[in-house]
């Protein structure tokens, strides 16, 4: 089983509008598909719950981020795919 460890930031805004990043905890994500890994970048939406990742092995996936009390307690998987070329087909390394 491949582990893959995230830290997620919580982006918090002051009175002034002034961006800062602060810790909100570490979740290691795991899962048995041979696929799972090598994660290049993700988007988690404003609301902080949705997120879009994609990984080294060119598949996207999406899913929605559970928490209880601010802090990252799960990660539901609820769609994945491969992406291929315009065609259909593979893409190459």
């Amino acid at each position: 089983m491949i582990r893959f460890a995230l830290v997620f930031l919580c982006l918090c805004h002051s009175a002034q509008a002034e961006t800062s990043l602060k810790h909100n905890g570490t979740f290691v994500w795991q899962h048995k598909a041979r696929w799972f890994g090598g994660w290049s970048g993700i988007d988690v939406g404003a609301q902080g719950s949705l997120f879009t990742a994609v990984s080294d092995r060119g598949r996207i996936v999406q899913g929605a981020l559970a928490r209880e009390a601010g802090r990252l307690t799960g990660i539901e998987i609820r769609n994945s795919a491969q992406l291929t070329r315009a065609n259909g087909g593979r893409l190459s390394k």
